[in-house]
């Protein structure tokens, strides 16, 4: 091996040392899959009150936080039921930008999805919410009961997945 290229001593071993270092941080970054939680965050699972559907009203609407932050993208809560009628609320909280996109709807369902959704992008797809504070809204009026997954485009391959199950 010509002399210039070869090694000795220490001075070659340490920097070798710090890339491989780096390597695994960024690899380490890049493992993450599926939903990270804070630990501090609320419950992901919410569940719309019985009672006052009971009553012949109308459900509270829901409202489902979009984060990002050092935990991963996610949303909060993860999985929520309500009942044909009802309406959830997007909320922009860090991370952005955010949207909703549901993923597996077909036929039917899909085009009620597409009617109850305002101001869509494209199929089954909100608009960007750029900012924190901002919301995007949809009142489930047409939508049948199922398990209607979503996602946020942008953050898709980050895990940021949610559901919406939507109760007889």
């Amino acid at each position: 091996m010509p002399r210039h290229l070869t090694c000795s001593g220490q001075c070659c071993r340490a920097p070798s040392v710090a890339v491989v270092t780096a390597i695994a941080v960024l690899l380490g970054g890049c493992a993450r899959t599926g939903v990270r939680r804070n630990p501090a965050a609320p419950p992901l699972h919410y569940t719309v009150s019985s009672q006052a559907r009971d009553r012949g009203s109308r459900a509270e609407p829901v409202v489902i936080e979009m984060r990002g932050d050092s935990a991963g993208y996610y949303f909060v809560p993860d999985t929520v039921h309500i009942r044909t009628g009802d309406q959830v609320t997007w909320k922009m909280i860090s991370g952005g930008p955010h949207n909703i996109a549901f993923r597996d709807a077909v036929g039917a369902a899909a085009d009620a999805i597409n009617r109850d959704m305002p101001n869509r992008i494209a199929d089954l797809s909100s608009p960007m919410i750029m900012n924190p504070g901002e919301t995007y809204t949809v009142t489930f009026e047409s939508v049948p009961p199922g398990t209607y997954p979503y996602h946020c485009t942008p953050h898709l391959a980050m895990g940021q997945k949610a559901v919406i199950i939507i109760d007889p």
